[in-house]
């Protein structure tokens, strides 16, 4: 039997999108790069190709767009444990739940996930910029090498 998710469990908005991140589930890519501040997430879809969707809803930003042909997602998660709760829970939704009947899909899907973020302590205050500058390259370019390989 198929698990009903009510409207108190599972809000969805009236263009068909999940509440929080305002997405539809036909913009979610299978491979997912996390990112906590919504300024980043266009910094990381810079180094894409082209852009098919981008929304955003107070600190979740969203972007979809292909790198080698392949769909990737980047999501601003927002600062704290709740926010990224938020993030994985509707993320789930988006893949595994369909919102047209409200039932969770008969085949599940598997989303790859990546998380970006950045470690400021290791970093004087003198090499702060080359290492911003090994993040853009390094950083925002590997983890999506890695989406890529599958």
């Amino acid at each position: 039997m198929k698990k009903y998710f009510a409207s108190s469990e599972l809000i969805i908005n009236e263009d068909g999108s999940v509440f929080h991140l305002h997405v539809k589930p036909e913009w979610l890519a299978d491979k997912v790069i996390l990112v906590g501040d919504p300024g980043r997430v266009a910094l990381v879809a810079s180094h894409f190709e082209n852009k098919e969707c981008e929304v955003e809803s107070r600190e979740f930003k969203t972007i979809t767009c292909t790198y080698k042909g392949k769909r990737i997602t980047v999501v601003s998660t927002g600062i704290g444990c709740d926010n990224i709760v938020i993030v994985m829970n509707e993320l789930d939704a988006l893949a595994n739940i369909d919102f047209q009947t409200r039932e969770e899909k008969p085949q599940l899907r598997q989303l790859e996930l990546v998380r970006i973020r950045y470690v400021w302590r290791f970093a004087t205050l003198h090499a702060r910029r080359n290492f911003y500058m090994f993040c853009q390259i390094y950083w925002f370019r590997r983890p999506a090498e890695l989406l890529c390989r599958t």
